[in-house]
């Protein structure tokens, strides 16, 4: 997660948004690799709106790249 953070995404937003990031990252490696792990309905609505924005976010910062 540290060299994504670094390498892709605009250092000034991964800043803001490291720690939806890390949480969504954490929340796959448990649900990858843990027993029985249970997700609540809000915290997954909340991921995925979170995942929503990051993704709109990074569109505009490719296109602005280009």
């Amino acid at each position: 997660m540290a060299l994504f953070h670094q390498e892709f995404v605009n250092p000034a937003y991964s800043r803001v948004n490291s720690p939806a990031l890390d949480r969504a990252f954490d929340s796959r490696l448990g649900g990858d690799y843990e027993d029985f792990v249970r997700f609540e309905p809000d915290e997954l609505r909340q991921l995925l709106e979170q995942a929503r924005a990051f993704v709109a976010k990074a569109d505009e910062l490719a296109r602005a790249a280009d």
